[in-house]
C-alpha cells in the first residue's frame, strides 16, 4: 500500500503563475546528496529571511495509522516566488514506513508558490503523511523519527536561491504516546 501524500500550500491563488520546469527525481537526488555529506544548517532558526519550522502528528484512520509530517515557511522578511519546499526523513527509519521513498516536494503542484510578508500569502506549509509499520517500531525509531532535512527553494529579485536544514519536528502529545505504546 502506497502512502498518502498530503500537500497543503496556502501560498497558491488564481493569480499565482505556472510552475517553472521542475524534476522531482534531481530534487530528491539534491537532497539526497546533501543528507550523505550531512551539508545542512543545524537549526531552526532558519534563514534571516525567512523561519523554518515543523510539526509531526498522528493521524489514525480505519485502514491505517499514518505519521503527518508538515514544514512550515512564515514570518517571510522578503518576497520568495516559485518558492519549492522539498524535505526527506533519516534514512536510518525507512524500513519504520510503508513507503517506497521518504522524500517529498511542494514542486510538482502545476502553479508556482510566491509568499510574501506584505502580500496576501504569507506563509506557506508542506506535508506529507508516512503509513507507520507499528510493529516494526523500535528505540532507533524514537531516535531518528524528528529528523527532517529540508530544501527550500524561492526566487528573489531574479536572483534564484537554495538553502538546507537539518531541523528537529516538534512531535504531538498525542504522537509521543502512540509510539511509546509500540516501541520494542
Amino acid at each position: 500500500m502506497l502512502c498518502s501524500l498530503i500537500v497543503l500550500l496556502s501560498a497558491c491563488s488564481e493569480n499565482s503563475t505556472p510552475r517553472s520546469k521542475f524534476d522531482s527525481s534531481i530534487e530528491e537526488q539534491d537532497l539526497v546528496a546533501k543528507i550523505t555529506t550531512n551539508d545542512f544548517h543545524l537549526d531552526n532558526t532558519s534563514g534571516t529571511n525567512y523561519s523554518i519550522h515543523s510539526k509531526i502528528s498522528l493521524s489514525q484512520e480505519s485502514d491505517a495509522d499514518r505519521i503527518v509530517y508538515e514544514v512550515a515557511i512564515d514570518a517571510t522578511k522578503i518576497t520568495m516566488n516559485d518558492l519549492v519546499v522539498s524535505f526527506s526523513l533519516d534514512p536510518k527509519i525507512m524500513q519504520d514506513f510503508n513507503t517506497f521513498s521518504l522524500f517529498t516536494s511542494s514542486g510538482g503542484n502545476d502553479r508556482a508558490i510566491d509568499i510574501d510578508s506584505n502580500g496576501p500569502s504569507k506563509s506557506a506549509i508542506h506535508s506529507r503523511a508516512y503509513i507507520i509499520e507499528k510493529n516494526k517500531l523500535d528505540s532507533k525509531f524514537k531516535e531518528y523519527y524528528k529528523n527532517i532535512y529540508v530544501k527550500i527553494t524561492y526566487t528573489n529579485n531574479g536572483k534564484r536561491t537554495s538553502q538546507y536544514y537539518n531541523i528537529q519536528g516538534v512531535p504531538s502529545s498525542q504522537l509521543e504516546k502512540y509510539i511509546n505504546m509500540y516501541i520494542r
